[in-house]
Parts: C-alpha cells; sequence; structure tokens
C-alpha cells in the first residue's frame, strides 16, 4: 500500500489449513480495501501538510528565515512578563542595514534581497541559544537577548559587525560590506511599563544612531 509514492503499509492475505484458496475475487476486493486505506492515509497527510504550512506561516520569514514580526511580538511579550515576575533582564535590540537601499537601486532587489538573507543567517548562527532574532522591517532586524544589558547588548552589535565586514557577498566586491546601525533598549526601564513601550524607546535609539551617534549604536537612556 502506496501513500504518496511511499510505502506505508502491508496487507498480507492467507488461508488456514482445511480453508479454500484464495479467489480471485478475494484477492481483487482485497485490494480494493488496500487502495481505500491508502486514500485515506493520503488525504490525511495532505490535511496534516496544510496545517503545517498555515501554522509556520505566521512564525518565519520566508525570505531570511528569521521569525515573524507576529513572532517576536509574541516573544517580547513572553520574555518581558518572564523578566518582570522574577526580576530578571533581557534586552532589545533593532538592526537597521545601512546601505541595502543603494544596492537595491544599483543591483537590483534580488541582490539585495540575497544581501538581507546572508545577514540573517550571520545573526541566526551568532546568537545564543536562548536568543531570539526576527525581520523587523524591510532592512532591519530584531533581537530579544535575554539575561543581557545594555553593554552586553553593544559588544553583541560590535561583534555581528565585524562578521558582517568579514563576510564575502557574492553580489558585493571585497570590502562592500553593508555597515550596521543599531538601537539598544536595556529592561528593568524606567519608562518601559508595558512591552510595547519598548519599540518606542529602541525605535528612537536607532534613530540617534543613524542621525549622529559616532557609534552609529544608540542606547535608550536609562537602560
Amino acid at each position: 500500500m502506496f501513500v504518496q509514492g511511499r510505502a506505508a503499509g502491508v496487507f498480507f492475505l492467507r488461508t488456514v489449513q482445511g480453508d479454500p484458496e484464495l479467489r480471485s475475487q478475494d484477492v481483487a476486493f482485497a485490494n480494493t480495501i488496500a487502495q481505500a486505506a491508502a486514500r485515506v492515509l493520503e488525504n490525511e497527510e495532505r490535511r496534516a501538510a496544510i496545517y503545517r504550512r498555515q501554522i509556520n506561516a505566521g512564525v518565519t520569514d520566508v525570505l531570511t528565515g528569521c521569525a515573524s514580526l507576529d513572532a517576536l511580538d509574541r516573544r517580547l511579550r513572553d520574555e518581558f512578563e518572564r523578566a518582570r515576575r522574577y526580576s530578571l533582564r533581557f534586552a532589545l535590540v533593532v538592526i537597521d542595514i545601512d546601505q541595502l537601499r543603494d544596492v537595491n537601486e544599483r543591483l537590483g532587489q534580488p541582490a539585495g534581497d540575497r544581501v538581507l538573507a546572508e545577514i540573517g543567517a550571520l545573526m541566526q548562527r551568532e546568537i545564543r541559544a536562548p536568543d531570539f532574532v526576527a525581520r523587523y522591517g524591510g532592512d532591519e532586524f530584531a533581537l530579544v537577548l535575554p539575561e543581557t544589558d545594555a553593554q552586553g547588548a553593544r559588544r553583541f552589535v560590535e561583534r555581528l559587525r565585524q562578521l558582517v565586514a568579514r563576510h564575502t557577498f557574492p553580489d558585493l566586491g571585497r570590502s562592500q560590506a553593508p555597515s550596521l546601525s543599531a538601537g539598544v533598549v536595556a529592561f528593568p526601564h524606567a519608562e518601559v511599563l508595558r512591552p510595547e513601550d519598548l519599540f518606542t524607546q529602541v525605535e528612537a535609539a536607532l534613530e540617534r544612531a543613524k542621525k549622529g551617534e559616532p557609534t552609529r549604536i544608540g542606547v535608550a537612556e536609562g537602560s
């Protein structure tokens, strides 16, 4: 019995001593039963695959393989509640790829998408097991770093910058790796009373980084 080209089971027909031999009609009937069972299993396989796609659709960003914005929202709320309840700390980082728009204009969006995907893959390899990375916008990523203060988050960004600078991007020439700007907010924070407040703080910090911070890393005041 085959389901989607794979052997899924075997029907074994036999007689015991004293029974009449199997007739062709008996074999045909058994074959009909086997095919009906295979169709039932195949339908269940399809339903399960559809369910898995529906579940994954809201969890992973297709281009980068990082988590989606919805998944980030859920994770950040969970981390906020855990830190608040048990007096723990964590950091939220938003990273902007500075020259991605220029890459899109010069080489086309497919090239920009490949750069974006490679940076997403670098981040996923670099983070620790408890950390979380998601695609935050067109050219931005967000990271949730448990048990990390503002200085630890800053060190992570600096380490990531070094990795990106050394990385060979097939669509870019040597020494043309994009630079990164980052905003950082650490919790606990006096002005963060709800998970939504973290986004307000980190986006303001990122804006400051892009407008004039010498290191292009903005840290929310009070972090």
